[in-house]
């Protein structure tokens, strides 16, 4: 299948918002500014491609949605380009990738290998790790675990020639009081999503 017509800005719009949460096509098309019509057929496209799923609810009452459509897995769209060679793939991508992929779209490149070698001394825990992300308003990295191992990393600095990013280790709960699709956010792991695909029912 042919990856461009994938990537339209409707159906991005569309992989935009999934990457949040489940959301019905009622309040796509409301968040989007476009029709019912087109957005059933964008996300057929992107169903067939793999892309996404759908999970059908159970009764409900007016007004709530009977379909969710969310990512069904974790993907990347790399393009190489270079003089030995150029190549582009959609791959599905481990949270390894994942992250050094988001870390690699940090304007700082000082920031880039340090960063990496820190998410690297983290996955023999992700396990026990509900989230890793950066706080950019901080420039502060934080950790959310309720596993006492994890805690060591707590007070650690990430040093680039150019700017120094503390480290910072908070409980499981205290997770809940962050709202990690807003910009000043940089999610390099988060263990939470699929469940997020299962227990998180918007409305319309």
């Amino acid at each position: 299948m042919e990856l461009e017509p994938l990537f339209t800005a409707t159906k991005w719009n569309i992989i935009e918002l999934l990457s949040t949460e489940p959301i019905s096509p009622l309040e796509l098309a409301k968040k989007t500014g476009t029709s019912i019509a087109n957005i059933s057929q964008q996300l057929r496209l992107l169903e067939v491609a793999g892309i996404v799923s759908s999970k059908r609810l159970g009764t409900q009452a007016k007004g709530k949605p009977r379909v969710l459509y969310f990512l069904s897995k974790e993907y990347a769209y790399i393009l190489s380009m270079g003089s030995s060679g150029a190549d582009k793939k959609l791959i599905e991508a481990s949270p390894h990738q994942q992250a050094l992929l988001k870390i690699w779209f940090i304007e700082d490149k000082s920031l880039h290998r340090p960063l990496e070698e820190f998410f690297e001394s983290l996955e023999s825990q992700l396990d026990k790790i509900d989230a890793v992300f950066i706080d950019k308003a901080k420039d502060q990295v934080v950790l959310a675990s309720d596993y006492k191992g994890v805690h060591s990393h707590a007070g650690k600095v990430v040093k680039g020639d150019e700017k120094k990013i503390s480290v910072r280790v908070i409980g499981k709960r205290a997770l809940a009081g962050y709202e990690l699709p807003k910009k000043d956010f940089l999610v390099l792991f988060y263990s939470l999503r699929e469940g997020l695909n299962e227990s998180k029912e918007p409305t319309d």
